[in-house]
């Protein structure tokens, strides 16, 4: 298989739409000054998209460079997908404008609105959309003929082209073998991979992907992620990715995007999402932080000090940034940022750092484990250790934290519960005693 910029682009998406960065170069443009500069992969520009009087992505600003893995992450209805079908073209924003490699593709103002098959991109459905009367070999040549049997075609390959390239995007995904099945006689996760062949093999400079993981089994959907991104990088193209699932976003991505009621809530990279989110939502999506509400007891220049539910704790300046003393707040605070001890007659006499707690749940997930500690007030928090706990039901013990990820002012918001635990990993093995955690 070769990269997109080895050979003409010819996916059959992009028939008899002239583009820019033919003439100027592939990911660049000319300035005023006759030199180049860098264009985004995609580029959107207060992008809405309003059904009724709903208002599904409000006012979206995003550009995306050359090359990168950018996943889109949010619940149900935050908006992910309706931008993906507006990049795709297939559905029409209410207003804005969207740039693919420097070229308008949507303008509300300039009244521009081009077909998707024009948008030169691939695309990977979450439910496959292969043809049940094709093979796979006929299901990923589709598009290719598409384009051969057009004369105006940018970049069209020759019809004696078409099996080497298919026979190729079937090998890079290991579906050479089923090159003459129905999708019928294909298990899903041999489905998915044909869709994708179909999605590469002509080359394209951006795929987008749909949730494509989502119907599959957890250990096929482990292996997948693992299989995209390495085509991904490969080959060279931008991806546009949709997940619920936090695993998808932290593990493929270059950059997270993370979407709230139609609106971006952050954009950074994995790490830095998930060690630094921006506000109680991102970590109470990302599912590994517990939401505590506490006191601001101190400011300084060296960061603020915190009374919480497991005593005093410290972040730094960067993350309490807008607080002030004696406010009421909403800490969030990873599972692996709260370290656990029996206690001691020390701790009884009050003479040592953290707060009382007993367990009210232990789950065993094989390489870890998590425990739900109830705390003196009521509250309940979610702490992960490595390995199996020998914690017991019902033990007293002594709980601390070690580090703040976020704080923000608290509004009286509705919050989830601390303690709430997401559903164990993929292919993890589960023992619980006593409260179930997921």
């Amino acid at each position: 298989m070769v990269r997109y910029d080895q050979v003409a682009p010819c996916s059959g998406i992009g028939r008899g739409y002239v583009w820019p960065e033919e003439r100027t170069g592939p990911s660049s443009r000319t300035d005023s000054g006759g030199g180049f500069v860098a264009v985004a992969a995609v580029s959107i520009k207060g992008v809405t998209k309003a059904f009724g009087t709903t208002t599904a992505v409000d006012d979206v600003h995003l550009d995306v460079h050359e090359g990168q893995f950018l996943t889109l992450v949010g619940p149900s209805g935050c908006g992910k997908t309706t931008l993906l079908r507006m990049i795709a073209g297939l559905e029409t924003p209410t207003r804005g404008a969207i740039e693919i490699h420097g070229s308008t593709v949507f303008s509300a103002e300039r009244r521009v609105n081009v077909q998707p098959y024009a948008r030169r991109i691939g695309m990977v459905f979450q439910s496959y959309a292969l043809w049940p009367h094709m093979t796979a070999f006929d299901n990923v040549a589709f598009p290719l003929r598409r384009a051969a049997g057009r004369r105006w075609s940018p970049g069209r390959p020759r019809r004696s082209e078409v099996e080497g390239r298919v026979l190729r995007a079937l090998e890079m995904v290991h579906c050479e073998d089923l090159a003459r099945r129905h999708p019928g006689e294909m298990s899903g996760g041999q489905q998915q991979r044909v869709a994708l062949a179909r999605a590469i093999v002509g080359s394209p400079r951006l795929v987008l992907m749909d949730e494509p993981l989502s119907n599959l089994d957890a250990k096929l959907r482990a292996r997948l992620r693992f299989e995209l991104r390495s085509i991904q990088q490969e080959l060279g193209f931008t991806a546009l990715y949709v997940t619920h699932d936090r695993a998808e976003a932290m593990s493929m991505s270059d950059v997270v995007v993370v979407l709230r009621d139609g609106r971006i809530e952050q954009v950074g990279p994995p790490d830095e999402v998930y060690h630094h989110p921006a506000s109680s939502y991102v970590s109470d999506f990302l599912g590994d932080h517990n939401l505590v509400r506490c006191r601001v007891a101190q400011r300084d220049a060296a960061g603020i000090g915190l009374e919480t539910p497991l005593g005093r704790a410290r972040a730094k300046p960067a993350v309490g940034a807008g607080v002030e003393t004696g406010q009421a707040v909403v800490a969030a605070i990873a599972r692996g940022a709260i370290s656990v001890d029996r206690l001691t007659t020390q701790h009884l006499d009050g003479d040592a750092a953290g707060g009382v707690a007993e367990v009210a749940g232990v789950a065993y997930y094989g390489w870890y484990s998590e425990v739900l500690l109830r705390l003196e007030r009521g509250d309940e928090v979610t702490v992960r250790t490595e390995g199996r706990t020998d914690l017991e039901l019902g033990e007293r013990v002594r709980a601390e934290v070690t580090a703040i990820a976020a704080v923000e002012v608290d509004a009286g918001a509705d919050l989830e519960p601390a303690g709430a635990a997401p559903a164990p990993g993929d292919g993890a093995e589960q023992v619980t005693t006593g409260k179930a955690l997921a």
